[in-house]
């Protein structure tokens, strides 16, 4: 009896989630990226030192870090990585760094609307550093509280349980 899984045969979910024929694709995508931003990096640090530039760095440097991650996966390296403390560690900083390049963007745009559409406000909160400290902290809490979630939810999360060896018990 086949199990059907979201319109999908199991057995087909499972061949379709196999990376191992494209997983020179994904090296490649990893490596590319990595070099991407470590040139990015490079390139901002000669220039002049404002908060979006500090923030973007920090952008580049959680690329960098989910990069190796997603190498490190894929490889599937056994032991000690593949514990299941540090099977979820891994997943939980992923999803947080995951989280922290998303909420850049958002950042800068709140950064950018308050010091064009309000200016008072902006000199009022200090400029561009004040402002920064209102932005930053939301930004902050939030990465940590995905990071909590994450790390409370690993028994239950493909990820991590991939990780440690036992993805079938999430299906």
């Amino acid at each position: 009896e086949n199990k059907r899984s979201l319109g999908l045969f199991l057995d087909q979910t499972e061949v379709m989630n196999q990376p191992n024929d494209y997983i020179w694709l994904t090296y490649a995508i990893c490596v590319f990226s990595i070099m991407v931003n470590v040139w990015s990096m490079k390139v901002l640090t000669t220039r002049d030192d404002h908060c979006i530039t500090r923030l973007v760095n920090w952008d580049c440097v959680s690329n960098i870090l989910i990069s190796v991650e997603a190498l490190l996966f894929n490889l599937d390296v056994g032991f000690p990585l593949n514990l299941s403390a540090i099977c979820a560690v891994r997943n939980a900083t992923v999803m947080s760094l995951s989280t922290f390049t998303r909420l850049v963007p958002v950042a800068i745009v709140v950064l950018r609307y308050i010091s064009v559409c309000h200016p008072a406000l902006f000199i009022k909160w200090g400029k561009e550093k004040g402002v920064w400290k209102w932005i930053l902290g939301p930004v902050i809490v939030l990465c940590l509280a995905v990071w909590i979630y994450n790390l409370y939810t690993s028994s239950i999360n493909f990820r991590s349980l991939r990780c440690i060896g036992r993805e079938e018990e999430f299906w």
